[in-house]
């Protein structure tokens, strides 16, 4: 990474903390803390999360205007806005409203990501970078989900509030060392590299039109899908179905979150001689038009994001019905990758491959 790479890790290392003290909980706290049932704080996340689906539409072209920089600032304040909103919350609209800001600034937030790292990285490929904001994402993460699990232990309901005001002032401390210690990164050259494909080609390749783009993102999506269902689905079935202790859901999604970020540095090494779908996400998007379609990849996370409440929801039906839908998808994202390796632009899986 450039210069700037310190600053980026430490803000979504402070970013992340953060949201390990809430965001897990989320559909617990509207249940045990605002008094709404499991079918009805699934239903009102999944309303308010709606709204991030018309995020990425027009973040891309204000990445392309601005940079990623201010866009990842801005994101990171209206998720602060968006977490301080679920204080306020007694009931069900209300609940609606904090999901409505906190997804909007998530999914502003996820679809200017990608071109910051990238940008930060420079040139050359940029799957390494996106594991270590990953690992570093993910470590802080568990810490912060290990760190409320201890304060529900010793504090009660009233640690579900300290952790949502902690969190909220997370967003605000990594917004500011953002602007304050990391320059507006230049374009890369990737970004400024002249198209490889005629621009006839270019056109009639746009995102909405580009059909493997489309099942990549799909793809993405049922995979997302599981992990989006363990964050929010784990404390909802083990407070909620189990009556496990209210240490147990941090402890366990802790554990699983130190599992994938450890075994992130293990598996690029293992695979180093295979395409990868980080890598696989940027170099299959054309130069000139890379913000936007890294902006509809995020719609993968954006979807996967809104239903993971509605599939915990499905607790209230049955206890086994959530597991069958997401293993469900897992399967068929899995199956699907053969499909969209086959069919994604040779330039990209060579560029993956090298990587």
């Amino acid at each position: 990474m450039r210069g700037g790479g310190a600053a980026l890790l430490i803000a979504f290392g402070i970013d992340n903390f953060g949201s390990g003290l809430f965001l897990p909980l989320t559909l617990v706290y509207a249940t045990q803390v605002v008094g709404l049932t499991v079918a009805q704080s699934g239903l009102a996340v999944t309303i308010g999360t709606l709204a991030g689906l018309f995020v990425p539409a027009v973040a891309g072209s204000l990445v392309d205007r601005v940079g990623a920089r201010p866009v990842v600032i801005a994101a990171q304040l209206l998720q602060a806005v968006g977490v301080g909103t679920y204080l306020l919350a007694h009931g069900m609209l209300l609940v609606v409203a904090a999901a409505l800001l906190l997804g909007a600034g998530q999914q502003l937030f996820y679809s200017a990501l990608f071109g910051l790292i990238a940008d930060t990285a420079g040139d050359g490929p940029t799957d390494r970078a996106f594991t270590v904001v990953a690992m570093v994402r993910g470590a802080t993460f568990a810490l912060g989900a290990l760190v409320v699990g201890a304060l529900l232990s010793t504090a009660g309901p009233a640690g579900y509030r300290w952790g949502i005001a902690a969190d909220a002032l997370s967003f605000v401390v990594a917004a500011a060392a953002l602007a304050l210690g990391l320059r507006a990164p230049g374009r890369s050259s990737k970004a400024l590299a002249k198209p490889t494909m005629p621009p006839s080609e270019i056109a009639a390749s746009r995102v909405w039109r580009d059909c493997p783009y489309l099942a990549l993102i799909a793809v993405t999506m049922l995979f997302a899908l599981s992990l989006d269902f363990f964050l929010v689905g784990v404390p909802v079935y083990t407070l909620e179905v189990l009556g496990s202790p209210p240490w147990l859901p941090g402890a366990l999604l802790a554990l699983i979150t130190v599992i994938g970020s450890t075994m992130g540095t293990l598996v690029l090494r293992w695979t180093t001689h295979w395409s990868r779908i980080n890598a696989l996400a940027e170099a299959a998007a054309p130069p000139d038009a890379r913000a936007r379609y890294l902006a509809a990849f995020q719609y993968a996370f954006t979807i996967a994001g809104v239903l993971a409440p509605a599939v915990v929801a499905l607790f209230s039906v049955t206890t086994w019905l959530p597991w069958l839908v997401v293993a469900a998808g897992t399967a068929a994202s899995a199956a699907g990758l053969r499909y969209v390796r086959a069919h994604l632009p040779a330039h990209a899986l060579g560029i993956a491959h090298r990587g």
